[in-house]
């Protein structure tokens, strides 16, 4: 929580540069030796003083002393990591083009550029542009300065997109101006008027430069030059993808939409790699809108994102791989993270992603690999402060701060509340039911800063989708899997999933025309906050009234209550007991997974069903 509450305020506090910045890392290294002495100063004191105090005086005194380590510690501690967001932020904006003198005081300006590719490209969400994607501007020409960062942009480009490779790097001609949607994120608008993206040595060799290795920015054509071809691993995730698109292409605008939302985690159209040849339609713009409406509505707009869900599938999978082939510990490690940057890299990339791969790959893999079991909350702790050091500007994203928030309640109370849901419904359904209450309960806040309304279904939406989701994602990952080799194999995958996703489309629709869906609720910050402090009082009026009712129990039966506390934990009996003893009784007898000659030892533990059918 600190380093994101100093990330969110040094970049608010320094927007402008980072010379102020520099000026208070400056004045709080000076003030370091000045605190020192005044601690040390004040410790003195404190011990030469104890002979001549009274004894509660120097118990004081002592406490005082015995915590002033720890304090000292934190201190530290905060100051090292107010440095670190300090220094981080001063190199976020040193790369800044915006921040340039060059640049300062324009607000759109024509530049030449040179960009990498970092997302498959979508449909645009800015009027007058076909397709849009995240890039990372490299260099940029303007009147003759050129300047060279490593900046996060947006780029939007009208026409064709198709030879145009994630991972690959260009130079191009276009228009560079500040955000209009409030993030730091510059945009460059680019117009293409045919596909066809030239090569960097042919350009070198028109210009007269023999060296093919660098392309000079003031020599670029109106059409994208390809600087560096993409590496070899985007090429086959380019491949993959588009191999995928073209199996849901032969979907209804639901499947295609949806199956590929749910896969790949997006809730707009891709444009995976596919040219006009491939004689695909559009989806269409006002089912896309629609559809959004009704996930906001019914408070499953988060399945169109990839999240923990589709990683947890990777741990699942090693404990197939390792019980069946009998692989040593350090190798399933291996194998673990292996899955996981492979995953991250094939779906939509996200601040979600990046928090759910960093947790799955570095920690997760770190904490098998020496047996550890994984704790969920201190691992979000270690991924959010190293993430946040080193990318600030993640201190403002709604989609990680969703992510965390969603994960630190799971981590926090699903497990009591599975615990104290077990006793009055089935396990699978006492997790689910707290699974999703525990998320809503630190992202609800957040969603109010983004949209002032409660979706009051939200909870029951969840828990009805659920097994449907689970099949959904599945079938789409394998048909990710197997499209690209095997596209007789990926159609009935992706049937499948769009089967599943039909049936959540219908489910958001049914949620979101209920009139009361919905609740207008306050915008901004009070409104976060107000809904934070209901949460707490209605959580604490629920903590009393079951303290109540236990109170009242102990005057009911006080020798019994006397007695549980003393022998151990009161049992409170469930109606679901009877049924389960039943369960166990009548399927120890049938004997499902065996037969009368077959036995299998554990251990001292030797089922023997001659014997259980002789009794």
């Amino acid at each position: 929580m600190s380093v994101w509450v100093t990330a969110l305020l040094m970049s608010k506090a320094f927007p402008h540069g980072p010379l102020a910045a520099g000026m208070a890392v400056e004045t709080i290294r000076r003030a370091m030796p000045v605190l020192a002495v005044a601690v040390t100063v004040i410790a003195i004191g404190i011990i030469a003083s104890l002979p001549l105090l009274n004894d509660w005086k120097r118990h004081i005194c002592n406490w005082v002393l015995r915590l002033l380590p720890s304090v000292m510690a934190v201190v530290a501690g905060s100051v090292i990591t107010i440095i670190a967001c300090f220094v981080s932020i001063m190199g976020a904006q040193a790369g800044n083009p915006l921040t340039n003198a060059a640049y300062s005081h324009l607000s759109r300006v024509s530049v030449d550029s040179i960009i990498v590719i970092d997302q498959p490209w979508q449909r645009s969400a800015r009027m007058g542009y076909d397709f849009m994607a995240r890039c990372t501007l490299v260099s940029v020409r303007h009147n003759g300065v050129e300047a060279f960062a490593q900046l996060a942009v947006r780029l939007f480009v009208q026409g064709d997109v198709s030879n145009l490779e994630r991972g690959g790097s260009y130079a191009m001609s276009g228009m560079l101006e500040r955000s209009g949607w409030n993030d730091d994120e510059p945009w460059i608008s680019a117009t293409i008027e045919s596909g066809q993206v030239d090569d960097a040595s042919s350009m070198d060799k028109a210009a007269g430069h023999d060296d093919t290795h660098g392309t000079d920015t003031s020599a670029i054509s109106e059409g994208p030059i390809a600087v560096r071809s993409p590496p070899l691993h985007w090429r086959a995730v380019d491949a993959m993808h588009r191999s995928f698109a073209r199996v849901v292409g032969g979907l209804s605008d639901q499947g295609r939409l949806l199956v590929t939302g749910l896969t790949l985690g997006t809730d707009t159209e891709m444009q995976l790699g596919i040219s006009e040849d491939d004689d695909i339609p559009p989806i269409d713009e006002n089912y896309v809108q629609r559809s959004k409406d009704q996930f906001k509505a019914a408070g499953i707009i988060h399945l169109m994102a990839v999240s923990g869900s589709h990683f947890m599938l990777i741990p699942m999978i090693c404990r197939w791989v390792r019980a069946i082939f009998r692989l040593p510990r350090s190798v399933i490690a291996l194998v673990h993270g292996c899955f996981a940057i492979a995953l991250s890299g094939m779906v939509f990339p996200s601040d979600s992603v990046l928090r759910a791969a960093s947790t799955t790959a570095g920690i997760g893999s770190l904490t098998m690999l020496v047996g550890r079991r994984g704790q969920s909350v201190h691992q979000l702790c270690v991924v959010i402060a190293f993430a946040l050091i080193v990318h600030p500007p993640l201190a403002r994203s709604y989609g990680f701060a969703l992510s965390c928030a969603a994960v630190l309640g799971i981590g926090l109370w699903s497990g009591r509340l599975t615990a104290w849901l077990r006793s009055v419904m089935p396990l699978g359904m006492a997790e689910a039911i707290a699974v999703t209450v525990s998320a809503q309960a630190l992202t609800l806040p957040i969603q109010v800063l983004l949209q002032p309304e409660i979706t009051v279904l939200s909870i029951p939406a969840n828990l009805v989708v659920a097994p449907f989701t689970a099949v959904a994602t599945i079938c789409g990952l394998l048909a990710l899997l197997v499209s690209w080799c095997a596209p007789q194999l990926g159609w009935p995958l992706v049937w499948m999933a769009s089967c599943a996703t039909a049936i959540i489309d219908r489910c958001a629709a049914m949620f979101a025309e209920i009139e009361w869906s919905t609740l207008p609720w306050a915008r901004g910050i009070p409104g976060a906050a107000f809904v934070l402090f209901a949460e707490v009082i209605f959580v604490a009026c629920f903590v009393g009234v079951r303290r109540f009712i236990v109170a009242f129990r102990r005057t009911r039966n006080p020798v019994e209550w006397e007695f549980g506390e003393l022998h151990g934990v009161h049992h409170e009996a469930s109606r679901l007991d009877s049924m389960r003893l039943w369960w166990a009784s009548t399927m120890s007898l049938i004997d499902l997974h065996g037969s009368p000659g077959l036995s299998r030892s554990r251990g001292v533990n030797t089922f023997r069903a001659k014997h259980d059918v002789q009794r």
